[in-house]
């Protein structure tokens, strides 16, 4: 029995069935996005799925450097996501000019992105061991 106001809260045109299908075994799955970027967002749900651990094994969340580094890894996180609905948005609305331009963008971004967030968890793994060696 679904309460009727889960339509409104989980936006247009999504169920309250779909929303669940978006999550799955504690993995958070990504609304359907376009084709072309599918494979980045597959590759993204897997990311967000493992950051909370990959976080929690190089930091204990005292200090404000990994606090820090740690809101920096979800923000890339984040603008990932927005990249890829912003690309499946084109996509839909005009597919041959701006959507082909956001698609090809995308993954560029998206492998950036990756880059990025893989050296933010080595300056903390190192920040880690750091901390260690002093103690």
């Amino acid at each position: 029995m679904r309460p009727q106001h889960n339509r409104r809260i989980l936006g247009k045109g999504l169920s309250a069935r779909q929303a669940g299908e978006l999550v799955h075994k504690n993995v958070l799955h990504l609304s359907p996005v376009h084709s072309n970027v599918l494979a980045n967002a597959i590759a993204l749900e897997n990311e967000l799925a493992a950051f909370p651990s990959d976080v929690l094994k190089v930091t204990d969340g005292t200090d404000s450097m990994q606090v820090r580094m740690a809101g920096y890894i979800s923000a890339e996180l984040l603008a990932n996501v927005a990249v890829l609905h912003r690309a499946t948005a084109a996509m839909s609305k005009d597919p041959e000019g701006e959507g082909r331009v956001q698609a090809s963008l995308a993954p560029t971004f998206c492998f950036l992105s990756s880059a990025r967030r893989a050296e933010a968890l080595r300056t903390l793994t190192a920040f880690k061991a750091c901390a260690k060696a002093k103690a």
